[in-house]
C-alpha cells in the first residue's frame, strides 16, 4: 500500500535499494492487492495520512501502474519477466506443507533445503514420516547431517509461525524452479525411531559423527536406540510372535547375515519343519549384498515394532547405563 501511494518514480527509488526477492516479493503482493478501501489505507499507512487523503475512494492497483512501476526500476525486459513469473505463480495451485511433503521425493526435499539452517532443515524432518525422514537425512551433505541430527534430538513441537515460514520457504523454492498445525514428534526418540528405518552401516555412522560433535545428546538418543541385536534378546514367545509374522521370503536374507549363534536361536523359536525348511533356502541363496541383508533385518525390527505399538507384544531393552531394563511402549 506504501509503494502504490508513492507514485511511480519515488517507489522505482525504493524498489532499487531492495534485494531482487524482495523486490518481487512486494510486486506480487500488489499486484493481488486490487481495489484498498479508504478506511483500511488510512489505518495501515497512518504516517501517510496527510498525503493521502485526497483519494477519497481508497485506491487501485492497476497491472499498468505496476508495469510502469517495474519498467522505471529494472527496466522493459526484466519487468517483463517478472510479470511473466507471477503471473504463473499466482495461478499455480495452493502448495501447503502438507501437500509439499506428500507429493516430493524425500530426496528432492533434502536438496531443496541443503543449504537452509539446520533448524529449518530439522522442522522439516520432523513432519515426515520416519521413512521419509531416513531417507531425506541420508541424502542430505555429510557436514550438514550432524547438525541436523543434534537440533532434531532437541527440538521441541515448532511453532505455527516456524511451520508457515518453512511451508512458504519451499513453495517458494518448488515454484520458481517450476498445513494444518499439527503436533511433531521430536526428540531424542523420534531421531532414535528414524535411525532404525536406515541401513545399519549409515545408522551407525550417523551415531558415531553425533557422538564425537554432541556427545550428551548422543547418549539420549542411544537410550531410545532399539537395534536387531536388541530384538534377538526378546523372550521367546515375543521371537515367535514376530516369526510368525515375518515374511518368508525376508527371514532366510535375516539369517544369512547372522553368526551362528544368532542364527540357531531363531531356529530354536521355529518348529523343527520350518527351521529345515528355512536352512535350505538359506543355502540356496550363495551371496547376497550387504545392503540386502541389512534391509531385511531392518524390515523385521520395523514389524516387531509395529507389533509393540498395536499391544501385541512388549519390547525390552537392557539400558547399559542404569544396568535395567526398561519397556519400549
Amino acid at each position: 500500500m506504501l509503494l502504490r501511494s508513492l507514485g511511480t518514480e519515488l517507489a522505482a527509488s525504493v524498489l532499487s535499494c531492495l534485494e531482487e526477492s524482495e523486490m518481487e516479493m512486494l510486486i506480487q503482493a500488489m499486484s493481488q492487492l486490487g481495489h484498498i478501501a479508504a478506511k483500511e489505507r488510512d489505518r495501515v499507512l497512518e504516517e501517510s495520512e496527510d498525503n493521502l487523503r485526497h483519494y477519497t475512494n481508497g485506491l487501485h492497483v492497476a497491472p499498468e501502474y505496476t508495469r510502469q512501476l517495474l519498467e522505471q526500476t529494472i527496466g522493459a525486459e526484466k519487468a517483463a519477466t517478472f510479470l511473466k513469473r507471477g503471473r504463473a505463480i499466482e495461478a499455480a495451485p495452493t502448495l501447503t506443507l502438507e501437500r509439499i511433503i506428500k507429493e516430493t521425493l524425500p530426496e528432492t526435499l533434502a536438496s531443496l533445503v541443503s543449504e537452509e539452517h539446520p533448524q529449518m532443515i530439522a522442522v522439516l524432518v520432523s513432519q515426515l514420516p520416519l521413512d521419509k525422514a531416513a531417507t531425506m537425512l541420508t541424502a542430505l551433505p555429510i557436514e550438514v547431517q550432524t547438525g541436523v541430527t543434534a537440533r532434531l534430538v532437541q527440538l521441541e513441537t515448532p511453532s505455527p509461525r516456524a511451520i508457515h515460514h518453512l511451508e512458504q520457504a519451499l513453495a517458494t523454492k518448488l515454484q520458481t524452479g517450476v498445513m494444518d498445525n499439527k503436533e511433531s514428534p521430536a526428540g531424542p526418540r523420534h531421531v532414535a525411531d528414524i535411525l532404525s528405518r536406515m541401513r545399519r552401516s549409515v545408522e551407525d555412522g550417523f551415531l558415531t559423527s553425533l557422538e564425537e560433535e554432541a556427545p550428551d545428546l548422543a547418549r539420549e538418543v542411544l537410550r531410545y536406540r532399539f537395534t536387531f541385536e536388541n530384538l534377538l534378546d526378546q523372550d521367546s514367545r515375543v521371537l515367535q510372535r514376530i516369526l510368525r509374522d515375518l515374511d518368508t521370503n525376508t527371514l532366510p536374507l535375516v539369517i544369512k547375515g547372522l553368526p551362528e549363534d544368532q542364527t540357531e536361536l531363531i531356529y530354536g523359536n521355529m518348529s523343527e519343519r520350518a527351521a529345515e525348511r528355512i536352512r535350505e533356502e538359506v543355502s540356496n541363496l550363495g551371496a547376497v549384498r550387504l545392503r540386502d541383508v541389512e534391509a531385511a533385518q531392518q524390515k523385521m525390527l520395523a514389524l516387531a515394532k509395529s507389533l509393540a505399538d498395536k499391544g501385541e507384544i512388549a519390547l525390552v531393552v537392557a539400558n547399559q547405563e542404569a544396568e535395567e531394563e526398561e519397556a519400549l511402549v
